[in-house]
């Protein structure tokens, strides 16, 4: 399992980290996994399947893969 930062995630998708975290409460986006009270990561498995559910013209401005 590879886990992502926030800064990575950022980088993939080509969101910002405020649009990142609006996405989440609205559950639109994966939500992160809480590895202690201070650090928060993205499996990026999760974060490639919700990429590949996006509609064809969303994928188009960014990398093809999340891995960073």
């Amino acid at each position: 399992m590879l886990l992502l930062k926030l800064t990575d995630v950022t980088k993939a998708t080509g969101l910002g980290r405020s649009t990142i975290y609006r996405k989440i409460s609205e559950n639109t986006f994966p939500p992160p996994l809480q590895l202690s009270p201070g650090c928060v990561r993205w499996d990026a498995d999760h974060l490639q399947a919700w990429r590949d559910a996006l509609p064809i013209a969303a994928n188009s401005n960014t990398d093809k893969t999340v891995a960073a």
